[in-house]
């Protein structure tokens, strides 16, 4: 929403025994509005101290995502009023079944940068052996000249040790995402199978997103009566209470597989789609391999309207969406999020939004909800780009 040029940004960030503290002062020099932000959080995964393994990456990452909500909120307040859209272009690198030998390296064709790109977001189908798995990167050409290899995902991999890039000077991944700061020409992929064991690639789904804020664009959001896809509650079964509030992605895939008649347990998807390097339940790309992991062909998708939304309940089923809100931006939510996954399946009478909420997720007549069309408008389509999990159909094991 704001070019990096027209902010000046000073903060200061103080890191000791897994604790992370930062402030930060921002402001649109051209507004003069400007907002400050200070947080603290405790990374220590394995509660041990002094051993050096603390988890500040995942803590920069929280602080930069909540720093965007209230850049969102504070800084341009005047663009709520017109919703920023975005055009998504998919594309489909490996659309066949492909092994990779262990050590052997796959690269894509080079895919020409549609003007106004600004990220990209990828999911595969991937089944690896043993214990260290697959990886993704893509680089990006920029005024003629390419960005080294940035690491976007890997895939069973237990205990990463190996470099990982994710800075160039016109492109950054963030853990799951491509961001592209302007002018990108082009992109291209390089998977790559560990040395220890061989993967299977069944498909790989790319969506490129780029800015549409044209006066004339006018997104298609007519929704006609109600639309209810076929849904399951599953109340969570997790035994370890401590990890509740990091779940929603699991409990998310759960419920999509449920649709499927695929039933598991919490723990099952959780340890399944376990980011290991940034110690996190909820890096996209690890949710729709573990989908496949289940049985279920499953990809990222994102929406630019209501319209797709509704023809997908139709056609296909629900899907899980990701937004990021304060509380007071989602009504009846009760709380906020930098990043939440929320299953919805259709829509009421009012063109409102039936969901099934992780939040709640111990009480059926709690977790299904009604949030506001408008409001998830701003804090998923806009916000989050309209992303979200889908699942496609159940794969047919051969028989024995």
């Amino acid at each position: 929403l704001v070019p990096r040029d027209h902010l000046i940004v000073a903060n200061k960030i103080g890191l000791a025994y897994g604790f992370m503290s930062e402030a930060a002062y921002i402001e649109d020099r051209t507004t003069g509005r400007a907002f400050v932000l200070g947080m603290t959080m405790y990374v220590n995964d394995n509660a041990v101290l002094n051993d050096g393994d603390y988890q500040y990456g995942l803590a920069e990452k929280v602080f930069a995502d909540v720093a965007g909500c209230f850049a969102h909120r504070y800084l341009k307040p005047e663009l709520e009023a017109v919703p920023v859209r975005w055009r998504h272009t998919p594309i489909k690198p490996i659309s066949h079944a492909m092994i990779l030998s262990a050590g052997e390296e796959w690269t894509s064709e080079v895919y020409a940068a549609p003007t106004g790109m600004v990220e990209l977001v990828p999911s595969w189908n991937v089944t690896p052996s043993g214990e260290v798995g697959v990886r993704l990167e893509v680089r990006v050409e920029h005024h003629d000249e390419w960005s080294p290899w940035l690491a976007i995902a890997e895939y069973g991999c237990l205990a990463p040790s190996d470099a990982w890039q994710t800075n160039a000077r016109a492109a950054n991944t963030n853990v799951d995402t491509l961001k592209v700061s302007g002018g990108a020409t082009a992109f291209q992929f390089r998977a790559r199978a560990g040395q220890a064991a061989r993967s299977t690639i069944e498909r790989l789904d790319v969506i490129v997103t780029t800015r549409v804020d044209h006066p004339e664009y006018v997104p298609d959001d007519r929704l006609d009566g109600r639309v209810e896809a076929s849904n399951v509650f599953l109340a969570n079964d997790n035994p370890r209470e401590e990890l509740d509030s990091r779940l929603c992605s699991p409990l998310s895939v759960r419920t999509l597989l449920a649709s499927r008649g695929i039933e598991v347990t919490t723990l099952d998807v959780a340890d399944a789609a376990y980011d290991h390097r940034f110690k996190i339940y909820g890096n996209w790309t690890n949710a729709i391999a573990t989908l496949r992991d289940f049985g279920v062909r499953g990809r990222l998708a994102r929406f630019s309207d209501w319209a797709q939304v509704r023809k997908h309940f139709e056609s296909v089923g629900p899907i899980a969406f990701s937004a990021s809100f304060t509380e007071d931006e989602l009504s009846g939510a009760g709380y906020s999020s930098p990043g939440h996954l929320i299953v919805a399946y259709g829509f009421d009478e009012n063109g409102d939004v039936l969901v099934l909420d992780p939040a709640y997720s111990s009480d059926e007549s709690e977790s299904r909800r009604v949030y506001s069309r408008d409001e998830l408008s701003k804090v998923w389509l806009d916000r989050v780009k309209g992303l979200a999990y889908v699942v496609e159909d159940v794969i047919q094991q051969e028989a024995e």
